[in-house]
């Protein structure tokens, strides 16, 4: 019989010499001479075989990953613009339809698409209790839901539903359901882990009988959206976005159900919240969680305000030629200007030029104003103090400070910010006084700053690398050109400290230069990953 069915799974040919062998009886040999005739049973062969040929020819992957490779083959070949042949392959990387196809390659090599179980219709046991059956096919991967025991009846309910797991992609559990057997076992009334290990080990078809939650049925009852006795919303509510501005640990909270289950958050992390069923948790959580609300002065942008004088834009020309001058009601490209924020010293005006220097058609540091006198050609548009005034009053100036015991004055326009993002360009600024007050100008609904806090490394290192060596005399306006004694090093430790506790919730990312080409790299990948991947903005910038 053994013989019998592997001449049916081969080719006709191997059947044909086993009906002419001499091992199988008479009417064996009957019965396979008319089996094989059968032209239904030679289709299903033949299907067989081009099934076989195609799962030995399949191509598999080379990584599942790629979206990381070229990221990193990005910010190498940016940074040694000199190479052969890269200022092309560094354009066609920079176009968002590669990076759509390296990404869809991923998802086909990670498979995060997957067929969805049907629902299963409940069951109604003796005493007429909806008891419904769900049946998983699980392998490898966890049931991706948390149980618990009711201690006052001693049920084993569903605590928390992971997202994205195989009990969530299946649509079948829900937090509340009780669990009444696994496998045709009876867990009810028994100790939690012994219904943790039978799922845990189960492999293949999982079956359980569980008792819906009456929060599911009430809410299927009343269809999407529908509206509970209390009038708050249960289901339906849109996923919210949520930055988080404070550091959480499942390990030390004593309340939680469970600590394994619990999300590790870090400040300035972004979340979205998937399931929401108060809508008035939705609108604290969003409340809570906004930035800040800019004053109306700082966003003002309307058209009664007074413009900055003609000679500001024919002089703004001259640093950004090839583009209309003069403000226009053209869209603003969708890049966003990095702001690098640090305590004095830290050497945020080195990564600002040498990120700069990487691709000088791509970043561009912003034109300043100043009533200094140019005496030579200099990086900035000389003006009167009336015309700064007049600016400052029309809301088109990001930041102004003076120089020089107050005998001049220096500012940076909001046009000339504007002016680079129509160009195509993302402005790289050094802001002079501190945060948060410097920032006012910059985290506006029409800039949409990306701020990026430089922060020292600890003490030891900066001992190592920064004390013994004096920082390079540049004639430039970003650059001191002293060396820093030890006092002003442990000054730059603390400063970074308290900067940081003041303006965490308003720093975007935080770049630590313990060492300037390394730091340099990162920001160059952050600003790649900021032009072409998802960026969290305020709810009111949009």
């Amino acid at each position: 019989m053994l013989q019998l069915q592997q001449g049916i799974c081969d080719s006709p040919l191997s059947m044909e010499s086993l009906i002419k062998s001499g091992s199988l009886s008479s009417d064996d040999k009957e019965f396979l001479q008319q089996f094989s005739n059968d032209a239904n049973m030679n289709a299903v062969v033949k299907l067989c075989d081009i099934l076989e040929g195609y799962l030995a020819r399949r191509v598999a992957p080379v990584t599942p990953s790629a979206l990381e490779d070229v990221v990193e083959a990005y910010d190498y070949l940016r940074c040694h613009p000199h190479a052969e042949g890269c200022h092309e392959l560094v354009h066609l990387l920079r176009k968002p339809h590669m990076k759509a196809l390296i990404q869809c390659h991923d998802d086909l090599a990670n498979r995060t698409y997957g067929p969805r179980l049907s629902p299963v219709p409940h069951e109604v046991d003796e005493d007429d209790v909806s008891v419904k059956i769900v049946e998983l096919v699980k392998q490898d991967e966890p049931l991706g839901a948390t149980i618990k025991i009711n201690e006052r009846t001693g049920a084993i309910l569903i605590a928390r539903v992971m997202h994205g797991g195989l009990a969530d992609r299946s649509d079948l559990l829900q937090a509340g359901d009780e669990v009444q057997a696994v496998n045709q076992v009876l867990v009810a009334g028994q100790d939690p882990m012994t219904a943790i290990r039978m799922l845990t080990t189960a492999r293949g078809n999982v079956r359980l009988s569980v008792l819906p939650s009456e929060r599911r049925s009430s809410s299927t009852a009343g269809g999407v959206g529908s509206v509970s006795s209390g009038g708050q919303q249960q289901v339906g509510v849109s996923p919210a976005t949520v930055r988080v501005l404070f550091n959480y640990n499942p390990a030390d909270d004593g309340l939680i159900p469970c600590q394994e289950a619990g999300l590790c958050l870090r400040l300035g992390d972004i979340l979205q919240l998937l399931i929401l069923l108060v809508t008035s948790l939705l609108s604290s959580m969003l409340s809570y969680f906004l930035l800040f609300v800019l004053s109306k002065k700082a966003d003002s942008s309307g058209s009664d305000q007074q413009q900055p004088p003609p000679q500001f834009y024919e002089e703004l020309g001259r640093f950004y030629p090839g583009q209309p001058d003069g403000p226009t009601g053209s869209p603003v490209p969708p890049y966003r200007p990095l702001v690098l924020i640090g305590p004095s010293g830290v050497g945020r005006r080195e990564l600002a030029r040498q990120l700069v220097g990487t691709d000088r058609e791509h970043f561009a540091l912003p034109v300043l104003v100043s009533t200094r006198s140019q005496q030579r050609p200099e990086p900035f548009v000389s003006l009167t103090a009336a015309q700064i005034r007049a600016l400052a009053e029309a809301g088109r100036l990001a930041e102004q400070w003076t120089e020089d015991g107050g005998n001049e004055t220096w500012a940076l326009p909001v046009d000339s910010l504007t002016k680079l993002l129509r160009d195509g360009r993302v402005p790289v600024c050094v802001p002079h006084g501190p945060p948060p007050h410097c920032l006012l100008g910059l985290r506006t609904p029409s800039l949409r700053a990306f701020v990026v806090y430089v922060k020292p490394p600890p003490l030891d290192v900066l001992r190592e690398t920064r004390a013994p060596h004096l920082l390079q005399q540049q004639d430039s306006l970003y650059d001191t050109g002293r060396q820093l004694t030890l006092s002003e090093l442990e000054a730059m430790v603390i400063e970074g400290q308290r900067m940081e506790s003041a303006c965490a919730h308003l720093i975007d990312f935080t770049l630590v230069n313990d060492d300037l080409p390394v730091a340099l790299e990162t920001l160059s990948e952050l600003a790649y990953r900021l032009e072409t991947d998802f960026s969290y903005v305020p709810k009111h910038w949009l």
